[in-house]
């Protein structure tokens, strides 16, 4: 009986679910290694720590464009996005010669980008629930050649 309850549980976790489609664009196939999304559900850790994601995928750089799809369940009443062109796969963002600037390509929902004051916000860059329903698109920015 308890297995039954369980096993009805996360179906209705999964029939409570929104699909979450993301389209990452820009990428530059030539430079290989993979695409990584992180959704982050608070500020904590946004953009930087990337074991504070509530979700993430990879999948292989082998496109200009990648799509990807989250479930996410209902009570999620918000998110920001950050992607990840991670080059050479160490799953670090890799900076260039300053140890400032990233040598990997990044993006981040609503159009932000990184700038003299650094990462984008949580709050500039999160993407409420009424939005799921829209294909998120995001572009991968190169700071450094």
């Amino acid at each position: 009986m308890k297995r039954l309850l369980m096993i009805l549980g996360v179906m209705s976790m999964i029939i409570q679910a929104t699909e979450l489609k993301l389209n990452i664009s820009d990428i530059d196939v030539k430079k290989g290694g993979s695409i990584t999304v992180f959704l982050f559900t608070s500020e904590e850790g946004y953009p930087k720590v990337h074991k504070e994601a509530k979700f993430r995928k990879t999948k292989k750089a082998s496109s200009k464009n990648v799509s990807f799809a989250f479930d996410i369940p209902k009570n999620i009443k918000e998110l920001a996005i950050k992607a990840h062109h991670d080059m050479n796969s160490d799953g670090k963002v890799t900076k260039n010669w300053t140890g400032i600037i990233p040598k990997d390509g990044l993006g981040f929902s609503k159009g932000q980008e990184l700038s003299l004051s650094g990462v984008p916000k949580y709050e500039n860059a999160k993407v409420s629930k009424n939005y799921f329903n829209e294909v998120q698109k995001i572009k991968i920015k190169y700071y450094s050649n």
